[in-house]
């Protein structure tokens, strides 16, 4: 998924493209902290081969989809 793909998705459905990208840039400041926040509450013995995936995935989509 790109940036592109959010913002070619607001225009086909005559969506404000400039409040799609307000919309997505909030979404993407809070990756960070919601990945900490979850990791924080995750049981100790949690198995990292689930939860590790997950976050990482997380992070390489917020970076592909920021502003470059």
């Amino acid at each position: 998924m790109q940036r592109r793909h959010f913002l070619d998705t607001a225009k086909v459905t005559n969506y404000s493209v400039k409040r799609a990208e307000h919309i997505l840039d909030e979404m993407l400041e809070k990756v960070d902290r919601v990945i900490q926040k979850v990791s924080d509450n995750l049981p100790n013995k949690f198995p990292s081969k689930i939860y590790r995936p997950i976050f990482e995935g997380m992070k390489l989509a917020k970076s592909k989809i920021q502003k470059k």
